[in-house]
């Protein structure tokens, strides 16, 4: 089966945690003859990226991936959830979650900085964004990147005290639990059942994004429960991503249901160097058909006229 597809409509760049530009995944699209981009950065909505997107002939519109939690069933320092949201324009109050949840995390940054320092640890705010890349390389994760990348803020590697950095992340873990206890706690992220809320417009689709993922620990089983019990009827949300290394186990029991749009792939974050978690730009998840995918894709333009 051919591993390729006409669209992703899951990716990112340098505005969030990706590697590439908008205009090199572009050119990629284009040279692997994709017919439709949708860049889905971290909490951030770029219309430029639509207008590059459309001058080169590809279908898209607006999209985001947006940072949520859901306390009621992952607990109350439960795992992130991911909601891709695609839309012909957005409400003022999602774009005001998406303003301050940025704003407020680099404010509890500069916080913190300063309650590290007041612990003898000469640092500033860039020195304190460079750990996020040790924490990363020690770990071998990305998602200690995402954090500081989501804000839009890059930072020069070679410029990393790491000698540093490796004594400030042994330490962290303590400062951290000290710091939020004593502020009150943690920086603003959305609930998933306000942002469902809000984005319950004509012309929209709200999508878990990579729930294999995701829900990997409640497992399939229970995160299908939680959907047909609670996130379809309560919270009208009715749109799954079908991420491309999504096993065939979580594909199946995604295509078989009811009333659910299919949203679709990669979460590629840097074109030709794929890892355990984001895939190649394009690539199709193996367990479903092509036919099925453009059968999909016409019914998610036709719900957003596009």
């Amino acid at each position: 089966m051919n591993d390729m597809t006409m669209i992703d409509m899951h990716c990112h760049t340098v505005w969030s945690d990706g590697k590439n530009t908008a205009s090199e995944l572009i050119v990629h699209a284009k040279k692997i003859w994709l017919e439709a981009l949708f860049i889905t950065d971290h909490d951030r909505v770029s219309l430029d990226h639509v207008w590059k997107i459309r001058e080169a002939w590809l279908t898209t519109v607006p999209s985001v991936e947006i940072t949520t939690v859901d306390p009621d069933r992952l607990g109350a320092k439960g795992k992130e959830v991911h909601m891709t949201y695609y839309a012909q324009k957005y409400n003022d109050d999602i774009l005001w979650v998406l303003e301050t949840k940025r704003s407020e995390k680099k404010a509890f940054i500069s916080e913190y900085v300063a309650y590290i320092r007041s612990q003898w640890f000469d640092i500033d705010d860039g020195d304190y964004y460079g750990t996020y890349y040790i924490a990363a390389a020690l770990a071998s994760r990305a998602s200690n990147r995402h954090r500081l990348l989501s804000l839009g803020i890059q930072w020069n590697e070679s410029e990393i005290r790491r000698e540093l950095y490796k004594r400030l992340i042994s330490k962290n873990g303590e400062y951290y639990k000290a710091f939020t206890a004593e502020r009150g706690g943690d920086f603003f992220i959305p609930r998933l059942s306000d942002i469902a809320e809000m984005t319950r417009e004509e012309q929209w689709i709200l999508s878990f994004a990579h729930p294999n993922f995701t829900y990997q620990r409640p497992g399939r089983t229970q995160f299908l429960e939680w959907y047909r019990d609670f996130y379809q009827p309560q919270l009208w949300i009715s749109a799954i991503e079908i991420n491309s290394l999504a096993p065939e186990s979580w594909a199946d029991a995604i295509l078989d249901l009811d009333n659910t749009q299919l949203t679709f792939w990669s979460d590629c974050h840097q074109v030709g160097v794929p890892d355990e978690k984001h895939a190649n730009l394009g690539t199709k998840n193996q367990f479903i058909t092509e036919e099925r995918v453009q059968r999909e894709f016409w019914e998610f333009r036709n719900t957003l006229w596009i």
